[in-house]
């Protein structure tokens, strides 16, 4: 017969279930931790019974201390509380063993809620006042695999052959990044609106360029240099809409570089033009072109000052903050093709080391049981991202009528990256 202050064992539970979770993946190392509160009822009613509070930490990662044969370690830790405010069921008190006791079946957030055991089988750890189970818990386990023999995803001949390749084109991609960020700048976006004030200036020496050439009095000469200008002016003007633009292909600063540096021996949008309007000025030389000369010197001085202004300003802007982020940016996808590459492996076989333990609660004040541990070897057998474990966890302080220990079998799957 059960004793009453054990628990009952037909009841009509009623019970509400909470829980927080949070995990975090830096690359290699993923952590996660948990709470859960069940508050329950084991009489009709809604009167408050028992009330068990569970919490569970995991961190998972691996080291590499020769490519291909990653050094894992997996860790968990899990506590628990029943308090009992009147009778508590039996089956909601702690059990332990070597088959895990979901906090809530079936959900997607797993939270474990018994102490896990693995020299025990499913619930023949229990607490040594008498078997009926436990009112606290604590359980530490982990194992330790290294990978002895492996054959990569990627064979080695063409990783060596492909990764400088993508190393090189992670470095090329670092510039653009980094000029992406500059251009989302306060600084840059100065330089920007300084340049593109001169949009209503252009439309209107499009107009008086356009009105020379339609002249009856237009030279051959004159007519070809205006040309010039009207097309660097078309250039100019793409050019002044792209700035600040988030449609801009390839570098975010082209616009810039377009319009006042340009590249080799091309000066730029904006000094080219004005090189092109002093050649239309020379070529107006009638006495009733003065104010067409005029006008258009001093717009082409105008275009010098403000592309050598833009050019200053440009410079001094600091990229340093810009390049961190872009650094940052990149920094998992080089990881991924770190992992690839030198990592993942199509298929490995791993040893691996077992140890547990843990202690159920309360514990008599005389001969009570303490902290029981389970150690053991094991096999990993791995297939890419998909983990198989056989081995064997040995009870180390065997008793009478307990098990030397219990097979320990687990399939699991990894975070690739």
């Amino acid at each position: 017969m059960v004793p009453p202050s054990v628990g009952l064992l037909h009841s009509p539970v009623g019970s509400l279930k909470l829980y927080l979770g949070s995990s975090w993946t830096h690359y290699a190392t993923a952590v996660s931790g948990s709470y859960g509160l069940q508050l329950g009822s084991s009489e009709s009613g809604v009167d408050l019974d028992f009330a068990k509070q569970i919490i569970n930490a995991s961190v998972s990662t691996h080291f590499l201390p020769v490519d291909h044969h990653p050094l894992a370690v997996d860790a968990n830790v899990r506590a628990g509380w029943l308090t009992s405010y009147g009778s508590v069921p039996l089956a909601e008190r702690f059990f332990g063993g070597n088959v895990p006791s979901p906090f809530i079946p079936g959900d997607a957030w797993v939270i474990q809620s018994n102490p896990i055991l693995r020299s025990f089988p499913a619930r023949n750890y229990s607490v040594s006042e008498g078997a009926y189970g436990g009112t606290s818990f604590f359980s530490v386990n982990t194992d330790v695999s290294y990978a002895v023999w492996a054959r990569p995803l990627v064979p080695k001949q063409l990783a060596d052959q492909v990764k400088p390749g993508l190393e090189f084109q992670m470095k090329t991609a670092k510039v653009p990044i980094a000029d992406s960020y500059i251009a989302d700048g306060a600084p840059y976006k100065a330089v920007a609106n300084g340049l593109s004030s001169h949009a209503a200036s252009m439309a209107e020496l499009r107009k008086r360029l356009q009105a020379i050439k339609l002249k009856p009095d237009t030279s051959s000469d004159l007519s070809s240099a205006v040309d010039d200008a009207l097309e660097d002016l078309d250039n100019v003007d793409s050019q002044l809409k792209l700035l600040g633009s988030k449609i801009v292909v390839g570098d975010a600063l082209s616009p810039y570089f377009n319009l006042v540096m340009g590249e080799g021996t091309f000066k730029g949008h904006l000094p080219a033009l004005a090189d092109d309007l002093s050649t239309v000025v020379d070529q107006l030389k009638a006495p009733g072109q003065v104010s067409d000369r005029d006008y258009l010197l001093g717009v082409a001085k105008e275009l010098q000052t403000s592309s050598q202004t833009a050019e200053t300003q440009f410079k001094a802007i600091d990229r340093t903050a810009a390049e961190a982020k872009a650094e940052e940016s990149l920094r998992f996808p080089n990881h991924i093709i770190g992992e690839l590459m030198d990592t993942v492996n199509l298929y490995s076989i791993s040893p691996t080391i077992l140890f547990d333990a843990a202690r159920l609660g309360p514990q008599p004040s005389i001969g009570g049981d303490g902290t029981r541990y389970g150690v053991g070897p094991a096999i990993r057998f791995g297939l890419v991202n998909v983990d198989f474990n056989v081995g064997y966890s040995f009870n180390v302080q065997e008793r009478p009528g307990e098990p030397r220990g219990a097979a320990v079998l687990g399939l699991t799957f990894e975070n690739l990256f």
